[in-house]
């Protein structure tokens, strides 16, 4: 394939003797996705070049796999260069997705003579979908809580999906997702059936906290359960009721931000010590929410997204659990019942719903370091309600009818 453009100053051509150089290589995509293009993409690139004897004749590309192998080794005539002493030159080259790997473009560009300019470097990598369709829980619900502990995934409560009536009757049940084999179990049932509760693991035990049961508008109730012993305990209850806050666990104390109490957005912190089985107060977030979601990150706590009065959320807070105090960070999407994880000291959202698309399938990274939002491959499906939690560089969104599992290191975007 040859040189489809070339420009820059004119010379007169002729051998000096000296090389040409090249700088600035530049190339889209860098990424691609098994099979993509039907096995085959096309890949688009520049690069600058300086030649004082005006002859520069060809381009070499070669794209070597992680082995060292040579995958592509292609020599294209430069077309219409004659007499150009510097310019840039535009190539297209075809690269097979067949293979996932970590690939190097290599580049440099030859004159008449013989002469070699410097070589540049630079990576495309080839990889697995990010995103899996695996086996759906067993039973469909709403607004239920997730949890793991020692490579287990625990959905528990959560509102009946099948259910005729309007809100949905809340659940006792608990199953636990394998995602080493793609298997579901059932565990032992919740004590008090509650949907939209929250959740934290403390010393290899599951905490669910408030929620809302069939017949108050808020429960304040806290649930242990031991997933060695299977079986479930009452704790000391929280100062207030609540549902639909953001759980997150630090230090061996669980911390559990806004909510809905009696009908109100709530804006303070409460701080559970499962040790002690005691609780104290916080500092009060700078506007209240329900629906919000929130992990810990770099010894920093996260809430993210929900909803007020004034509307849907893209509002991002962080919490210092040593100074008690929180500071609004980089907002990202607007958006209630995110599913939140993280993965490597990135933060992950997933789904949800807002006022201008009920139901997302977006999703976005968030890196604590510098403050930015970073948008990556979205979901199959669009999960309205979603959860998310992860295992072993993996997370695992769920809904009443999926289970999706994602693996950050595979997208390329």
């Amino acid at each position: 394939m040859a040189i489809t453009g070339c420009s820059g100053g004119g010379g007169n051509g002729g051998d000096s003797g000296v090389a040409p150089s090249i700088s600035s290589l530049s190339y889209y995509p860098t990424y691609a996705y098994v099979n993509d293009g039907g096995g085959q993409i096309e890949v688009n690139g520049t690069v600058s070049f300086v030649d004082p004897d005006g002859d520069v004749s060809t381009v070499t590309l070669r794209v070597r796999d992680s082995t060292g192998q040579a995958v592509v080794n292609e020599v294209i005539p430069v077309i219409g260069a004659g007499g150009i002493t510097s310019g840039t030159l535009n190539a297209q080259i075809l690269i097979s997705t067949v293979v996932a790997d970590n690939y190097t473009v290599q580049v440099f560009v030859t004159d008449a003579s013989g002469h070699q300019s410097n070589q540049l470097e630079g990576g495309f990598r080839i990889t697995d979908f990010p995103w899996v369709t695996k086996t759906p829980m067993q039973t469909p619900r709403l607004k239920f809580s997730a949890a793991t502990v020692n490579g287990l995934i625990y959905v528990m409560g959560g509102g009946d999906a099948l259910s005729g009536v309007t809100p949905k009757p809340p659940m006792t049940t608990v199953e636990i997702y394998n995602p080493a084999n793609d298997t579901w179990s059932t565990g032992a049932a919740m004590p008090l059936a509650v949907s939209e509760a929250m959740s934290a693991v403390v010393n290899g035990k599951i905490y669910v906290i408030g929620g809302k049961p069939d017949l108050n508008p808020a429960s304040n109730a806290v649930q242990e359960y031991d997933p060695v012993a299977n079986s479930w305990s009452l704790k000391t209850t929280m100062p207030d009721s609540r549902y639909a806050a953001a759980a997150m666990a630090y230090n061996n104390l669980i911390y559990i931000a806004g909510g809905t109490g009696t009908g109100t957005e709530l804006d303070s912190l409460l701080i559970y010590d499962p040790t002690a089985d005691s609780w104290s107060a916080g500092s009060q977030m700078s506007q209240a929410r329900h629906g919000q979601s929130g992990a810990e990150v770099n010894a920093q706590l996260l809430v993210y997204g929900g909803y007020n009065l004034s509307g849907y959320l893209g509002t991002l807070e962080s919490y210092n659990p040593l100074q008690d105090t929180w500071t609004t960070k980089t907002s990202g999407m607007p958006r209630t019942e995110v599913g939140v994880a993280v993965d490597s000291g990135l933060f992950y959202a997933f789904g949800g719903n807002n006022a201008l698309s009920r139901t997302l399938d977006s999703s976005a990274m968030y890196d604590s370091v510098t403050d930015t939002w970073t948008s990556k491959t979205a979901m199959p499906v669009a999960i309205g309600f979603a959860r998310a939690v992860t295992v072993n560089g993996k997370i695992y969104v769920f809904d009443s009818t999926a289970t999706l599992e994602y693996t950050p290191a595979n997208d390329g975007m």
